[in-house]
């Protein structure tokens, strides 16, 4: 004979189930912090324009780029690409007269929120 709890135990089982397989998701999605004095990672030889940070900044305008201590803007010495925005690429736009090009022993950091 089936005990009355069956149907009950089946619901969560499979609510259980359920949430051990979102937990990953969710925590993903969720997590944020800031990220100080972060070197992007690329090669810096004078030819090579794009590098990677860690995390994709949100919002977007918390990325503050510093080349050799200088703060670069971003839409004018640089614009973020990738799948999460997470590619800073040095870029000529109409308005500037020279693309900046990190060159070897340059030092670039960055500093934003995630």
């Amino acid at each position: 004979m089936k005990s009355p709890l069956t149907p009950l135990i089946a619901l969560l089982a499979m609510l259980v189930t359920v949430a051990i397989i979102r937990v990953p998701e969710m925590v993903h999605a969720q997590s944020h912090g800031t990220s100080s004095e972060e070197t992007p990672r690329g090669t810096m030889d004078g030819v090579n324009t794009s590098f990677t940070i860690n995390f994709q900044p949100l919002p977007f305008s918390s990325l503050h780029v510093y080349l050799n201590g200088l703060r670069l803007h971003r839409g004018y010495d640089y614009v973020l690409g990738g799948p999460y925005f997470e590619t800073i690429i040095f870029a000529l736009p109409a308005s500037a007269p020279t693309i900046i090009v990190p060159q070897p022993g340059d030092v670039l950091l960055v500093d934003y929120n995630y």
